[in-house]
């Protein structure tokens, strides 16, 4: 009866002391999923393990190594100042929405809002995505803001440019020289 129910709960990798585990592409977190190389910011830990994340005694983030990765993504002061200056994570979050760049509120807003939308998915529909799939919608969507408010490219300075007609489907118009 105990073999039936490890059988029927799907086996799991065993990452031991994660001493030989990368922490980009392999499948060490929840559902097998992995931290892809191709993030921004993935440089910064290309050579760290995922022991080098935990103390494995306690089994406690390694604080110093997360700072670290913070501070190289130049996020760190920011984060502190948050948390030591505000009383709640809302606060705290609102701080660092005022005073990061565009470009990283953004990002935060939409990671935000991202598993804000995973957890409704979960609870109302029940649907069950992968973080990567949260990650993945968070980028595509600040991609796509991105996208939207990016100036208009000029047309064409070509004499003959092909215009629409109502009536039969393309035409040339030739512009004039002036």
């Amino acid at each position: 009866m105990h073999a039936r129910f490890l059988v029927c709960g799907g086996a799991r990798w065993s990452i031991g002391s994660g001493a030989s585990i990368s922490i980009l592409n392999e499948p060490w977190l929840h559902n097998g999923e992995c931290i892809r190389s191709d993030i921004p910011g993935a440089h910064f830990v290309q050579n760290l393990t995922i022991n080098s994340l935990m103390n494995l005694y306690d089994k406690s983030w390694n604080e110093q190594v997360v700072r670290q990765v913070w501070n190289r993504i130049g996020l760190w002061g920011s984060i502190q100042h948050a948390l030591s200056n505000t009383t709640s994570s809302t606060a705290a979050i609102f701080s660092l929405l005022e005073n990061l760049s565009v470009e990283l509120s953004q990002c935060l807003t939409t990671v935000i809002w991202s598993i804000w939308k995973h957890c409704n998915l979960q609870v109302w529909e029940d649907v069950t995505e992968t973080s990567a799939t949260t990650v993945e919608r968070a980028r595509n969507m600040v991609l796509d803001w991105q996208l939207a408010n990016t100036p208009e490219v000029p047309a064409s300075t070509s004499q003959n440019q092909p215009t629409l007609s109502l009536e039969g489907g393309p035409t040339t118009s030739v512009s004039p020289n002036v």
